[in-house]
């Protein structure tokens, strides 16, 4: 499982780089894991929030991080030990175009999701194929016949239309976006 380590970019001018460590406990024993280039250009560097990132292939919920810049001779202090914020789930959203008989889309029909987790989801993390937890989720159709649902990577989903009985099941795609008619 991996964790994402996020901390603020450095501005005093003189960090050339960035030193990741992590460790069992809050106490250590810390072992440096990565280091990362201080460049604002790089694909360790979110713009937006003006903060570098490491994803800790080996980390897990349990895992404590601390980090320290450096100008390539003398370190700074480190943070304060922390675990990372828990990542939001990976999210698809699937979306389909309903149409009458005659071709015209059909505005305000319900259309229902039965979403089945394939694998537990805790803490941030996905911890083993359980399969029990469910949820249902619903949508409506547009003027256009159109109709969007945000759904978990990798859950097992029954669509259902109601007015027409019409039941499709499929697993929803590591994706940010699928069309139904591609899943079923």
């Amino acid at each position: 499982m991996s964790q994402r380590v996020l901390w603020l970019a450095n501005d005093d001018g003189l960090t050339t780089l960035y030193e990741v460590w992590s460790a069992p406990a809050s106490t250590g024993p810390f072992a440096l894991i990565a280091t990362i280039p201080h460049n604002l250009v790089g694909p360790n560097y979110l713009p937006d929030t003006n903060q570098f990132f490491y994803d800790d292939g080996a980390g897990t919920a349990t895992t404590w991080y601390r980090v320290r810049a450096s100008d390539g001779v003398t370190p700074s202090d480190y943070t304060a030990p922390r675990q990372p914020e828990p990542q939001p789930q990976p999210a698809c959203l699937v979306h389909g175009r309903i149409l009458g008989g005659d071709g015209v889309p059909i505005e305000g029909l319900q259309v229902h999701a039965h979403v089945v987790l394939t694998e537990k989801y805790k803490e941030g993390q996905f911890v083993g194929p359980l399969g029990v937890d469910s949820t249902d989720v619903d949508a409506f159709t547009d003027v256009d016949g159109d109709w969007e649902l945000p759904l978990l990577q990798g859950a097992e989903v029954e669509i259902t239309i109601p007015p027409t009985n019409l039941v499709k099941k499929f697993t929803v795609p590591a994706a940010a976006a699928a069309e139904l008619v591609d899943l079923i």
